[in-house]
């Protein structure tokens, strides 16, 4: 028997050739048997071993190829194991240069224009609660010094002095919801009266309840203030009266506002009460 491939004599009971090592029998199919190997020579076909040195060194030259592009020649142990050649498949070869690199998109910024309205839209605000603010603060907390006849009076800054007819009537100061008026009764006038100097607040107080209007009614007196109400002119009015000697007499302060106004302007008549120095 001799091998199909490299044509070695072989013994009948040989399963592989000894020379070539080619599998000669199948012992499931027989289909090695009936292979036609009229085409094969030596060196070539189905399981041929080439063990010739010149191949083996082909061999491992051609198994170091690369097919990605010209590459630096390869060594192993030393050995040069071939060169890598350019593609020889003709795939195009990367290049860096034709891609460019990842970039993140810049955020959308807003427009100038709509920078440019907030901020004047914010500008405007401000300026309008400073002025508000401003305008609040003249006309509820500003004060300055009010000259009067024989005194001065710390009061709004609002308020302006009015003409005043009355006898005893010494001055008359207001604004748009405040009203102050001041007079004055000498030793002579109270002396009638059984009242000289050092006479006391509420003694004072009580002379003038007994002498005061019918349209006014006195809610209570303290040892500082007489407290009243007065109705004149369709409208009802808070009063609150404080009394200072000096200068040879008695000088009265009436403070008013609408009754409505009571709680906003009754501990600010003290204030202004308690401001009084007589010249």
């Amino acid at each position: 028997m001799k091998c199909p491939i490299c044509g070695s004599t072989l013994n009948d009971t040989d399963t592989f050739c000894s020379n070539c090592g080619s599998a000669v029998k199948s012992e499931t199919s027989g289909y090695m048997d009936s292979i036609d190997t009229s085409n094969l020579n030596e060196n070539s076909g189905f399981g041929k071993r080439n063990t010739s040195s010149n191949n083996m060194g082909s061999m491992q030259n051609n198994s170091a190829q690369y097919v990605g592009g010209n590459q630096a020649q390869q060594t192993v142990n030393g050995q040069p194991q071939g060169t890598l050649n350019n593609n020889q498949y003709n795939q195009p070869q990367f290049n860096a240069g034709n891609y460019a690199p990842y970039t993140v998109a810049p955020a959308h910024s807003k427009s100038k224009g709509s920078t440019k309205t907030l901020i004047s839209l914010i500008v405007f605000v401000v300026i309008l609660v400073i002025g508000f603010g401003g305008r609040y603060y003249y006309k509820n907390y500003s004060t300055k010094t009010l000259e009067g006849t024989g005194y001065t009076l710390t009061a709004p800054r609002t308020m302006t002095k009015n003409s005043n007819g009355s006898v005893f009537a010494l001055d008359s100061f207001s604004n748009n919801e405040v009203v102050i008026n001041s007079i004055k009764l000498e030793y002579s006038d109270v002396e009638a009266f059984g009242y000289g100097k050092g006479a006391s607040p509420k003694e004072m107080f009580d002379l003038l309840s007994s002498s005061i209007s019918s349209t006014i009614t006195v809610s209570k007196t303290d040892a500082n203030y007489m407290y009243y109400t007065q109705v004149t002119g369709g409208k009802t009015w808070y009063g609150m009266t404080s009394m200072k000697e000096g200068n040879g007499g008695y000088y009265f302060f009436d403070f008013l506002c609408e009754n409505k106004n009571q709680s906003k302007y009754e501990n600010k008549f003290k204030e202004w009460a308690q401001s009084v120095k007589i010249k």
